[in-house]
Parts: structure tokens; C-alpha cells; sequence
């Protein structure tokens, strides 16, 4: 009724080794992103397990989440990260933004300086640091780069660093094993 429509995500958890269901739940949510840590806490209360790993699909690749739990427990997650589609698109174009901490700022692959525009940008869940381009007029590549007529400005996650860190852990072959368990 008036667009909206009655949507239920269940949500199942299994016992790698012993193949036992864990969990079983009925939610509201419209998808998994942000049942992660719910997901987790329900497991300790409904069987009193808190995992050693913890394996899920990219649908639950909520970085803060992941955070959370590698940081206040034990357990290791094996949950692969989807990349941003602008990400994909940077990359077949060749376009990379190398982050400067000491004079906190990105390279382009162009060899051009972005500046700190805005810090701790919310957007969803996550918070970023923006930046612009301070040479943008002069740029060689600025039609391939973006469409924006002032400048071309990137968003770095403020856990950037954690992130890389973790989704190069995932490139492990035990990690990729996991992930495809």
C-alpha cells in the first residue's frame, strides 16, 4: 500500500564443522548489511557461542561492524568487502589516489595534490574525509576523471587504513578458503 510492500529477511547461522543450525531469526531488514553484529550477539545468547571465525557473504561487508567485532572479541571475520562502483570504474580507467598521512592529502595518478575539503562526512553508516583536486584547471585527464565542472573530489573512509589492512588479510589462501566455504 502506497508503495511500500511487507519484506522479511531471514536470517540463518551454521556450524562450519558440524553443519547445526546456530540461528534461525526473522527480520525486517530490507537486506543484511547492517545484521553483522546482531547476528553475532544472538548466537551468544541463543547458544552461548561466541565464535573463533565468523564467515558470511559480502552482503554483510559492513566495515564498522566487522571492526567492532574483530576489535571487542576473538573472533576472526572471513567477509569479503565490496568495492564502491566508482572504485571499479577508477581502476579500468587507471585513475588511483594515494594518501599522503604526513601531509594528509591524496595523489592522483596524475601527479595531482587533493586537499582536505571536509573531515568526518557521514554518509550511511560510515564516515569519510573528503577531497578536491587544488589543481584541477590544469589537468590533463580531468574529462576521464570526472564529470564535475569545479573540481574532482574523493572520500577516504576514516578506517582506510583498517580496511586495507583487513582486505589484505582476505587475500590470504586460508582466508580465500574460508570465503569460499
Amino acid at each position: 500500500r502506497d508503495g511500500k510492500k511487507a519484506c522479511y529477511n531471514v536470517q540463518t547461522g551454521i556450524d562450519a564443522k558440524y553443519k547445526m543450525i546456530t540461528l534461525a531469526e526473522v527480520s525486517i531488514n530490507e537486506h543484511d548489511m547492517y545484521l553483522l553484529e546482531e547476528n553475532l550477539q544472538k548466537l551468544e545468547e541463543q547458544v552461548n557461542i561466541i565464535p573463533i571465525e565468523y564467515e558470511a557473504d559480502t552482503g554483510y561487508g559492513n566495515t564498522n561492524q566487522i571492526m567492532k567485532i574483530e576489535g571487542n572479541s576473538k573472533t576472526k571475520c572471513y567477509i569479503p568487502i565490496q568495492e564502491p562502483t566508482i572504485k571499479k570504474i577508477e581502476q579500468e580507467k587507471n585513475i588511483t589516489f594515494d594518501y599522503d598521512p604526513e601531509a594528509d592529502e591524496l595523489k592522483c595518478s596524475n601527479d595531482k595534490r587533493l586537499k582536505p575539503l571536509q573531515k568526518n562526512y557521514k554518509q550511511g553508516s560510515q564516515l569519510y574525509n573528503v577531497y578536491q583536486c587544488s589543481d584541477y584547471e590544469n589537468c590533463k585527464i580531468k574529462e576521464v576523471c570526472t564529470k564535475s565542472q569545479k573540481a574532482r573530489r574523493v572520500k577516504r573512509n576514516i578506517n582506510q587504513d583498517w580496511i586495507d589492512k583487513y582486505k589484505k588479510g582476505l587475500n590470504t589462501k586460508y582466508a580465500k578458503e574460508k570465503i569460499r566455504e
